[in-house]
């Protein structure tokens, strides 16, 4: 029992990492940290990731395999060929994402991917009057609006 008790916690843990080949013939493989990777770029049939520190790996891999690997984590695709880490924009100016390197690596928003990517994003952007509060005697209600869902939350403060 206590055995699989054991192994049911190591399924349940979250590692921060994964394992590439890095190598044509699979003898050396490199361990990747989710936070230290700000993106990956396709070509023809491997991927390139390019690390926080300016080191580039080399993957014998597609990008729909990436994308399966990075899929539990905060990466989006945004265009046929880059999947970006969510925590390395530093900026989105129109159609272009600015990104968290050396050189401030810009990379543009494909078409088909924008609206998924505006949809994820547009809940983290603040907004002018985002909210409003009337005082009601001993309550004060705050109305909010969540722009992601277009629902209208109100919330009972006591005074």
């Amino acid at each position: 029992m206590q055995k699989m008790l054991k192994s049911q916690r190591t399924v349940e843990l979250k590692k921060d990492y994964f394992y590439i080949k890095a190598d044509a013939e699979g003898y050396r493989n490199m361990r990747i940290k989710y936070d230290e990777l700000v993106y990956v770029k396709a070509m023809q049939n491997y991927v390139l990731l390019f690390m926080n520190n300016g080191q580039q790996y080399c993957c014998h891999n597609s990008l729909k395999q990436m994308e399966e690997m990075l899929s539990n984590s905060d990466f989006t695709k945004i265009h046929r060929s880059y999947i970006v880490n969510d925590h390395k924009i530093l900026a989105i100016e129109g159609d272009t994402l600015v990104l968290d390197t050396n050189k401030k690596t810009k990379i543009i928003i494909g078409r088909t991917y924008k609206s998924d990517f505006n949809f994820k994003n547009n809940c983290n952007i603040l907004k002018k009057d985002s909210k409003k509060i009337i005082d009601i005697g001993q309550h004060i209600l705050l109305l909010m609006s969540i722009f992601c869902s277009d629902t209208l939350f109100l919330v009972d403060f006591l005074v």
